[in-house]
């Protein structure tokens, strides 16, 4: 039988992908964000939350060869971990799911490595908090079990915390790390991991959403190697096996510090900024590497050139004007420019990645080059809130 693969939550990246290599594929799909194309079957449910999900998973891998389960959707991450783990598929993306959604549980593995650890707790009440907090003196405050930087926030003293913590315990707390932020794509081959890039990421220091990604990342080659060697530890620990990953850690005093990982492909367009800059998708590797072990990146990755995405953050009222678009979208090296609203809409400040006014991507010389272009681009765009 021909290899299949089972798609489950996967964005059109994945399907255009399976279609150009007429690769056959099942599709199960939430009814909302489906979107026609050339499945062998398509089953429209609720993933997330329908009981009737894994009979029909269970009948597809009865009848099917397949040979992967893959998803683009963080919230269909853990279903297809399961898929794997109990219909016996051979590709497997990371050995365990739970450590790199559990990000408590992360960091008792890290605990027990030889990686830089990161004082931490898990905290249920304020008396807890209170205790750490004394201990550390500037610590940041997550959900166990968060995506998007929502409800994230940095506390140096108590009674700053009580209106910015997130909303309900128990929570994870962790001492606060200085220093440059990066995240680091890689590709993995049956337990092979291969460098793709590292971004420098900027973020809000409140809320730490992020503010702008810069492909690649400028480095003194000591730190671009203590970068790798870390990230390379850290999937090893954790078990990663097959496809992209997504790392984010900090270099503070020539040291490196996870902060956490994801088993998938950037978001926020990295991955876009990344085939700009080296000419590699990671959604036609994801395919290629799933179906047919193929592997399509060399050793060495080339750049060419830089990729920016700068994001603009929301405030309070309803937007009144918009100009400048098209004018700015004329100007070299702007790729995209996409605003989320538009004239009439209500807007609600930004308080995590979903709740941003915008976006502007640039592919440039050199970073300085990026941020030229950028400055020209906010000169042209007149945005109005009232």
């Amino acid at each position: 039988m021909k290899p299949e693969l089972l798609l489950i939550g996967a964005g059109q990246w994945i399907l255009d992908w399976c279609e150009y290599y007429q690769v056959p594929y099942a599709l199960i799909q939430k009814p909302k964000l489906f979107e026609p194309g050339t499945a062998t079957e398509t089953i429209l449910l609720d993933y997330e939350h329908d009981p009737n999900l894994w009979d029909y998973v269970e009948a597809l891998c009865r009848k099917r060869n397949i040979v992967a389960c893959l998803t683009s959707a963080e919230s269909a991450l853990t279903i297809a971990s399961e898929i794997s783990n109990r219909f016996n598929i051979e590709y497997a993306s990371c050995a365990d799911q739970t450590l790199l959604k559990d990000k408590y549980a992360m960091r008792s593995v890290l605990a027990a490595s030889a990686l830089n650890g990161v004082a931490y707790t898990l905290v249920h009440n304020e008396a807890q908090l209170q205790q750490f907090l004394e201990e550390q003196g500037d610590i940041v405050l997550k959900p166990r079990q968060g995506v998007a930087s929502q409800n994230i926030s940095r506390i140096n003293r108590l009674d700053a915390a009580s209106e910015n913590i997130a909303p309900s315990y128990p929570l994870l707390a962790e001492r606060y790390i200085e220093g440059r932020e990066f995240s680091v794509e890689v590709f993995s081959f049956a337990g092979e991991h291969q460098l793709i890039g590292v971004t420098e990421k900027t973020v809000d220091p409140n809320t730490f959403i992020e503010k702008r990604h810069v492909f690649p990342a400028t480095l003194e080659q000591e730190d671009h190697a203590l970068i790798w060697d870390t990230v390379r530890q850290f999937l090893t620990v954790l078990g990663m096996k097959n496809g992209p990953s997504h790392t984010e850690l900090k270099i503070h005093n020539g040291k490196a510090y996870i902060i956490e990982g994801h088993n998938r492909a950037a978001g926020d367009a990295i991955s876009s900024l990344v085939e700009m800059v080296t000419g590699f998708n990671v959604y036609q590797q994801l395919v290629a590497w799933a179906a047919f072990r193929e592997r399509l990146i060399s050793d060495t990755v080339a750049y060419n050139r830089v990729a920016m995405i700068d994001f603009m953050f929301s405030e309070d009222g309803i937007v009144k004007q918009i100009s400048g678009v098209q004018s700015s979208l004329a100007l070299a090296g702007v790729i995209e420019i996409k605003l989320y609203y538009g004239v009439g809409d209500r807007l609600v400040s930004t308080t995590s990645s979903y709740s941003r006014f915008g976006h502007v991507i640039i592919h440039a010389a050199d970073r300085a080059d990026c941020e030229r272009v950028l400055e020209t681009v906010h000169s042209r765009l007149k945005i109005i809130i009232e």
